[in-house]
Formats: structure tokens, sequence, C-alpha cells
């Protein structure tokens, strides 16, 4: 992967929209594709999969290792907010029970990689386990959005 790196890089690839793009999907993996998908941006299929997946798994990794850390700072420097009620508790734990780790894993682009981690910590999934499954879905929806991406491209002539 590196070595794919290295080549974009030489071939002059816009770097500073692709670190906009992979810090932003860090924290929110819909918000980071939605940035790099329209044509006028003008990333190509693999740094767009590298950008927006690359990014929300490097958030992955960060929040299954460091989480307690982040949690305990930002609730010493922030107010906290309510409690979570009972009802929503509850659906949780029943779409947990339900689907498991695999289900999370599916929903996390549209739940944000840190949010997936806590469910998933709360429930005490493995870390190891949550990198893989977590990782393995995003990397497949960066691929998938960007196919689908080039196939709107090529049919609407943009490409």
């Amino acid at each position: 992967m590196s070595v794919v790196i290295l080549a974009i890089v030489a071939e002059g690839m816009p770097i500073g929209k692709m670190a906009g793009i992979f810090l932003l999907s860090i924290i929110k993996f819909i918000a980071g594709m939605a940035i790099a998908l329209p044509p006028l941006v003008g990333l190509d299929f693999w740094e767009i999969v590298i950008a927006v997946g690359g990014g929300s798994i490097t958030g992955v990794i960060i929040f299954t290792y460091f989480g307690k850390i982040i949690s305990r700072w930002l609730a010493s420097h922030f107010k906290q907010s309510k409690p979570i009620k009972f009802s929503r508790r509850r659906a949780l734990v029943k779409i947990w029970k339900r689907f498991g780790l695999v289900g999370v894993a599916v929903l996390t682009p549209f739940i944000s990689p840190p949010v997936s981690v806590a469910i998933a910590l709360s429930f005490r999934s493995e870390p190891r386990k949550i990198i893989l499954y977590i990782s393995t879905s995003l990397f497949i929806w960066a691929i998938g959005c960007a196919i689908f991406r080039d196939t709107i491209s090529q049919m609407a002539g943009w490409g």
C-alpha cells in the first residue's frame, strides 16, 4: 500500500485535498465521502479509497486503542450531556443481540467510526476484532462508493 501512496504522490496528486478528506474521514466517513465523490474535486478512484478509507480506518484504530483516554479528556473539558435514555439503550442492546459486531461494522459509515467503536467496546468486543470487522466494512464501502461515482461519471459523460 505504501508503494501505491508513493506512486500517487510522485504523479503530483492533490495531497492537500486528500489530507483534508483523510482527516475528516477519521471522525465521519460519510462526510469525507460526500466531499471526495464529486468529479469536480478531481480525485480518482484510488485517491478516494485511500483518503476516505484510510482516514476512517485510522479513526477506528485510534478510537479502539485510545478511546478511554479521549473519553476522559472530553469529559473533563466539556459539559456532559444527558445520559442516554433507557429506550435508546434497549434498542441498542436489541440491535447488538440480533446483528452483533458485523451489524455495527456494516452501519459504521452512517453512524461514524468513533461511535461504532464505542458501541463495540461497550459490549466488550475484542479490539482486534473491532479493527478487523469495522476496517473491512469501511474499505468495502469506500470501494463501493468510488465505483458508484465512476459509473455515474461515465454515464453522465463527466470523465
